[in-house]
């Protein structure tokens, strides 16, 4: 209510960044926009790290948590946010702009002007779907299943201040825009970073832990059977869903090389955990 009441006194101050600046209207549907820039595609699933190997073959390869949530692209002009869009059928989403941003870990500014399309996954924690879960019981209100329907379940909602009580959260996982500068996954990791987007390396635990994510170069079956065997453990200290592992060619030239198939890009694959 200070802030509310120092940027009507000085709108001069008030900064596109700013809290008050996140949460709009009401909507009254979510129109459908075409993945004009790049497909969203989901990951063919491998069963042993011999697959995987087979798969992608001995690089070097970036490893991450396959988050169980919502995929979201955020088109960025000029470094401030203008449109954010579901991943849909992979070839057209839903616009969300309004949702996402009221997410804290959505910058409606970037701390460079650049013209970027992010990538990344929308979720809620465990902590917050228990905290969310025992208000609805307190309401009479039926109970969400788990986070990953509460998150995108959340994202679609037409109230924008329900959407932000729910403190939903996004990581940025990738880009559909190309940085001839940028040579590697390791390295857009880190520069979505420092543009103020939350990466995989920063994601909430219950416990002190080694990150899970990772880039190393894939050697044999048994030394990637122990890293998954690592992973497994080591994620069972976020506090969030997951449902297995990510592995993706970290150089992208060896990506582009590979491409893209009908349903899968051949370049990234997932590895999934027994349910």
């Amino acid at each position: 209510l200070k802030l509310v009441s120092l940027e009507r006194q000085h709108p001069a101050l008030i900064d596109p960044d700013s809290p008050t600046q996140r949460i709009g209207a009401k909507s009254t549907g979510f129109g459908k926009v075409k993945h004009e820039d790049k497909r969203m595609l989901s990951l063919d699933n491998m069963k042993t790290a011999e697959d995987v190997i087979n798969y992608l073959g001995h690089e070097e390869v970036v490893l991450e948590p396959k988050i169980d949530g919502a995929s979201l692209k955020l088109f960025y002009r000029k470094g401030r946010l203008v449109q954010a869009v579901t991943r849909g059928n992979g070839m057209e989403g839903d616009d969300v702009t309004a949702n996402a941003r009221t997410i804290m870990t959505v910058p409606l500014v970037l701390t460079e002007p650049v013209n970027i399309n992010v990538v990344g996954e929308v979720y809620m924690t465990f902590t917050t779907f228990n905290d969310l879960n025992a208000r609805l019981e307190e309401e009479g209100s039926e109970l969400l299943a788990n986070p990953r329907n509460a998150a995108a379940g959340t994202l679609k909602l037409k109230d924008p201040k329900e959407v932000a009580a729910r403190s939903i959260r996004f990581v940025a996982y990738g880009s559909t825009t190309e940085f001839p500068q940028m040579r590697t996954q390791s390295q857009l990791t880190d520069w979505l970073e420092i543009l103020g987007f939350q990466s995989v390396y920063m994601l909430p635990v219950t416990r002190s832990c080694q990150s899970l994510s990772d880039c190393f170069l894939i050697e044999n079956k048994t030394q990637l059977a122990q890293r998954i065997k690592a992973a497994d453990i080591s994620r069972g200290f976020l506090d969030l869903p997951t449902d297995g592992l990510v592995f993706k060619l970290n150089d992208f030239v060896k990506q582009r090389d590979l491409g893209e198939g009908t349903k899968y890009p051949k370049y990234a694959c997932a590895f999934k955990f027994p349910p």
